[in-house]
């Protein structure tokens, strides 16, 4: 039936409409990866809404694919999550905080069908991180 309460929690605690006014002093970006293109797509402050929240982080074993724009999204984590670029050239900060939730490595093998795909998820995403670190660490040696 393609139903998530947490649109609803999202529509009723956040001020999406703060989010991407112009005077927003806070500057956000999510990640979705577009499903029929492959390609990562980054939502900044005037792209926020609660479908791109949800977009950025839907799997899509879990959930259906979020549609914006005529278009279906699931997590970004599969092409780029977190994507660096827009931090890099869209903010003055010296620092970024990465906050890392997918272990880049396992004391145990995966056994069962859903360890084995959970293992799965978690390279994937650690690998468009990776590969955007190591381009960053390219650039700045």
């Amino acid at each position: 039936m393609n139903y998530n309460s947490l649109r609803d929690v999202l529509t009723q605690v956040v001020d999406f409409d703060a989010l991407r006014a112009h005077r927003c002093p806070v500057k956000l970006y999510l990640s979705a990866t577009n499903v029929r293109t492959g390609k990562v797509k980054v939502f900044g402050n005037d792209g926020i809404t609660a479908d791109a929240v949800l977009a950025s982080g839907y799997l899509p074993f879990l959930f259906q694919a979020v549609e914006i724009d005529g278009e279906s999204y699931w997590d970004g984590g599969y092409m780029g999550n977190p994507a660096m670029f827009p931090l890099i050239y869209n903010c003055t900060s010296h620092d970024v905080v990465i906050v890392h939730i997918n272990p880049l490595e396992r004391p145990e093998m995966p056994h069962t069908a859903a360890e084995v795909l959970n293992r799965i998820n978690e390279i994937s995403f650690n690998s468009s991180l990776m590969r955007e670190m190591r381009a960053i660490n390219f650039v700045l040696t």
